[in-house]
């Protein structure tokens, strides 16, 4: 972040603390919310394909069951040019695809708009169920790395609604 200069006399200053304490999201909303949602979904997509769990807490995506190991090693998806490894959640690219994202009145809501990324993220994919987080659920989070661009995107926004709010003061 920048430093912002200024010189203001007390009364004025006091006046510059009670503005800023008013920025809200919806002061930042329109100058850097859709930038933040689009780096956020970029770099989920980022994360899955280099075969990681964007969600805190989660690592690596558990190996491919032996009888799709078997299937990618006969040969069976070289349509799609499948690998062993990363685990990377990726056939078609179609699922990934379908990341969505909205900025709402409370943030930024992202959401994967195909039936199959449920059973990945929430359902478990496969005969064994295996579960391959790939999006937070209520009271989880994205590891830093993810949110990262994102926060430095909203943290400019911040910073241009500040600097509107002291200039109006």
């Amino acid at each position: 972040m920048s430093l912002v200069k200024f010189n203001l006399k007390l009364d004025e200053l006091q006046k510059a603390i009670n503005e800023i304490k008013t920025i809200s999201w919806n002061d930042i909303r329109g100058i850097g919310a859709e930038d933040a949602k689009q780096a956020l979904k970029e770099d989920i997509v980022a994360t899955i394909k280099r075969g990681n769990s964007p969600v805190k807490a989660q690592k690596r995506y558990v190996k491919y069951s032996e009888s799709y190991t078997a299937a990618i090693n006969r040969g069976a998806y070289t349509v799609f040019n499948k690998k062993l490894r990363p685990i990377n959640l990726t056939l078609s690219g179609k699922m990934l695809r379908a990341i969505k994202g909205r900025v709402t009145d409370k943030g930024i809501a992202i959401w994967f708009a195909s039936p199959i990324a449920k059973y990945h993220d929430d359902l478990g994919a496969g005969k064994a169920k295996t579960v391959r987080r790939m999006l937070p659920k209520e009271g989880e989070d994205f590891k830093a790395a993810v949110k990262e661009r994102a926060a430095e995107i909203i943290g400019k926004a911040f910073e241009k609604a500040l600097n509107t709010k002291i200039r109006s003061v």
